[in-house]
């Protein structure tokens, strides 16, 4: 098949910038929450009591305790 000439494209491409948008934010959120993850882990190591679980580590620690979190990038968990 031979193509005898390009066709124009249709649009602002607003959709496309869109997509591009919302792939960044999710990649940003993915990012955020695996850093958060890895600080708790770390706390986690550090502070447990032998034959305490993650969870019951975590229920153990007040809302105030967690909102403190300094993440690896500086900023703060909210």
């Amino acid at each position: 098949m031979l193509i005898e000439k390009a066709m124009k494209g249709r649009g602002d491409n607003a959709a496309t910038d869109k997509i591009k948008q919302l792939a960044d934010l999710e990649k940003i959120e993915f990012d955020v929450q695996q850093d958060l993850l890895d600080t708790l882990q770390d706390m986690y190591r550090n502070e447990k009591k032998e034959g305490q679980s993650f969870s019951d580590w975590l229920k153990s620690k007040p809302d105030d305790y967690l909102r403190r979190i300094s993440m690896d990038k500086g900023g703060k968990v909210i």
